[in-house]
C-alpha cells in the first residue's frame, strides 16, 4: 500500500492514502500503527538526509514495520494533495493539534461513492502518466532552481514562468 507524506518546516504534518479511489478496511483498525511506522520511517530515514524544509515524499508499506521511499515530490499545488487540500496543507493552524505529535493521517474510510480513478484505464501510476508528457520533469527542475520548495508565497503561474 502506498502513502503520500507532507513535510513542512521538518516535520511530517500529514499522511495519504495514496489510492483514494479504492476502500481498504484493514486500514481501520490499523491507522495508529501505520501513523507511528510512518512517522519512525521518516524520523530514520529522510529527515536530515534530505535539506528542503518542505517537501512530499511517497513510501510503500511492504509490510508492516518495513517500507520503501517511492519518490519526492514539491510542496506545491503541483503536487496532488489527495485527501487534503493544499489550503489544509499550508494552513499552520490547521495542521497542529494540541493533543498529540502525530502527523494528520487521512484514508478512505468506506466503500459507499468510490468511483474509479480517471487513471484506471491505463494501469500505470499515476507518475509514470504524468512522466510521459515530459511537462512533471521541466516542472520540478524549475521549482527546485527557484526555491520554491522553500517558499510557497508564489502563484502557479510564476512558478512556470
Amino acid at each position: 500500500m502506498e502513502f503520500r507524506c507532507f513535510v513542512r518546516d521538518h516535520c511530517l504534518i500529514a499522511v495519504s492514502q495514496r489510492d483514494y479511489s479504492a476502500f481498504y478496511d484493514y486500514l481501520i483498525p490499523h491507522q495508529d500503527e501505520l501513523v507511528t511506522e510512518i512517522s519512525e520511517y521518516f524520523r530514520k530515514h529522510v529527515l536530515c538526509k534530505f535539506s528542503q524544509r518542505q517537501y512530499v515524499f511517497d513510501i510503500y508499506r511492504e509490510l508492516p514495520g518495513s517500507y520503501v521511499l517511492i519518490d519526492f515530490n514539491p510542496f506545491d499545488r503541483v503536487t496532488e494533495p489527495l485527501l487534503f487540500t493544499w489550503e489544509e496543507l499550508t494552513d499552520t493552524h490547521t495542521m497542529e493539534s494540541e493533543e498529540t505529535q502525530h502527523a494528520m493521517f487521512r484514508f478512505v474510510t468506506s466503500d459507499a461513492g468510490i468511483q474509479p480513478s480517471k487513471d484506471a484505464y491505463s494501469r500505470l501510476p499515476t507518475d509514470i502518466i504524468d512522466l510521459s508528457t515530459g511537462d512533471d520533469i521541466a516542472k520540478f527542475v524549475n521549482l527546485f532552481q527557484k526555491g520554491t520548495w522553500e517558499d510557497n508565497s508564489s502563484s502557479e503561474d510564476e512558478t512556470y514562468q
